[in-house]
C-alpha cells in the first residue's frame, strides 16, 4: 500500500526559511523601485511646470511670473501658481507622489476650505533686501489693491525678473522640492532665503522661518551650515506648532530630500534634475559665485 506524499516539519520550515529569506532580499528592491518611479513622475511634473513657466514668459515679455503679489493671497492678487495654471490646467501636475500633504504648518484660516496642497516653491532668494531669485516677487507699491487694503511699502528693491537678467541659466533654480506648501498664500509658495544672507559679507543664511514668521520653512540651502544641526522652527505666528523640525540636516534649508537625501529641482532654461540639496549652494561663504538660487551672481 502506498504512502500518500507530504511534507515533513521539517521541510515545511525550512521552505518558510527559505520564502522569508527571498522577502527581506525583495521587498527592500521593491521599495527602491517604487521610490524611483516616484522621484521620476515627480521630476516629470517639475518639468511641466517649467515649461509652463516658459510659456508665461513667452507670452509676457519675457518675465518670469511673481511669486507672490504684494498682498499675498491668490487667486485675486495673483502669483506663480495662478500664472502657470493656464498652460498646465492640471493641478495633480503641482504635487510629488511622496508629499504626505501635511497641514501642520497651515494656520487655522487656511485650512481646509482656504487651502490647496502643493509640493514646489518658487525661488525668490533676497539678498541684503534685494532680489535675487528668477521668479520675483512685485513690490508692494506695486500691487495695493484699489480700496487700499494691503499693506503698499516697498520692501523689497526689486520687481519680477528678465529671463535674459539670468546670467547663469543652465544653473539656476527655478523651482525646489518643498513638501506641504499651500498655493493660495503668499508665503507658502516661495523660498525667499532671508535678507541676512549677505554672500561674501560672511553671513551665513539665518534658516529663515518666514517673511513675516508664519511657519513656512523659507531657508536655501547652505553648506556653510553646520550638518549636525537641525534646521527647527521654534514657533510659529497663529499655528498650533512649536520646534517643528524642518530637517535633521540644516544644510538642506527647507528643500524635501526624501529621495535618498537628494530633491527635485527645476532650471531657469526649461530642465530639471535631481541633485542632493547641498551642491546647489556649496558655501555661501567661501563660495557665492557657486549659489544656483542666485540668479544674478
Amino acid at each position: 500500500m502506498s504512502r500518500k506524499a507530504a511534507f515533513t516539519l521539517i521541510e515545511l520550515l525550512v521552505v518558510i526559511a527559505i520564502i522569508a529569506i527571498l522577502a527581506a532580499i525583495l521587498f527592500p528592491v521593491f521599495a527602491q523601485a517604487k521610490a524611483a518611479a516616484k522621484k521620476i513622475s515627480a521630476l516629470s511634473n517639475m518639468k511641466q511646470i517649467d515649461l509652463g513657466v516658459q510659456m508665461y514668459a513667452t507670452d509676457s515679455d519675457d518675465i518670469f511670473p511673481i511669486g507672490s503679489s504684494g498682498c499675498w493671497w491668490q487667486p485675486e492678487d495673483g502669483g506663480w501658481v495662478v500664472g502657470t495654471t493656464p498652460y498646465i490646467k492640471n493641478y495633480p501636475i503641482f504635487l510629488d507622489a511622496s508629499d504626505p500633504m501635511n497641514t501642520e504648518l497651515w494656520a487655522s484660516w487656511l485650512q481646509p476650505a482656504n487651502g490647496y496642497g502643493i509640493s514646489f516653491a518658487s525661488n525668490g532668494l533676497i539678498i541684503n533686501g534685494a532680489l535675487h531669485g528668477p521668479i520675483g516677487m512685485d513690490q508692494a507699491v506695486e500691487d495695493k489693491r484699489p480700496d487700499g487694503s494691503c499693506d503698499a511699502k516697498p520692501w523689497m528693491s526689486s520687481g519680477t525678473m528678465s529671463s535674459t537678467q539670468v546670467t547663469h541659466p543652465g544653473s539656476s533654480i527655478l523651482l525646489a522640492t518643498r513638501y506641504a506648501s499651500n498655493e493660495l498664500w503668499g508665503p507658502s509658495d516661495l523660498i525667499s532665503g532671508s535678507v541676512g544672507v549677505n554672500g561674501p559679507t560672511g553671513n551665513v543664511n539665518s534658516l529663515a522661518v518666514g517673511w513675516d514668521g508664519s511657519g513656512f520653512p523659507q531657508a536655501v540651502p547652505d553648506g556653510a551650515l553646520d550638518p549636525t544641526q537641525a534646521y527647527i522652527i521654534p514657533s510659529f505666528w497663529n499655528v498650533g506648532v512649536s520646534n517643528y523640525v524642518v530637517n535633521k540636516n540644516q544644510q538642506w534649508g527647507s528643500i524635501s530630500a526624501v529621495y535618498a537625501n537628494d530633491a527635485n529641482f527645476a532650471f531657469t532654461d526649461g530642465h530639471a534634475k535631481t541633485l542632493p540639496p547641498v551642491a546647489t549652494d556649496p558655501n555661501s561663504i567661501t563660495a557665492p559665485q557657486e549659489n544656483m538660487w542666485d540668479a544674478l551672481r
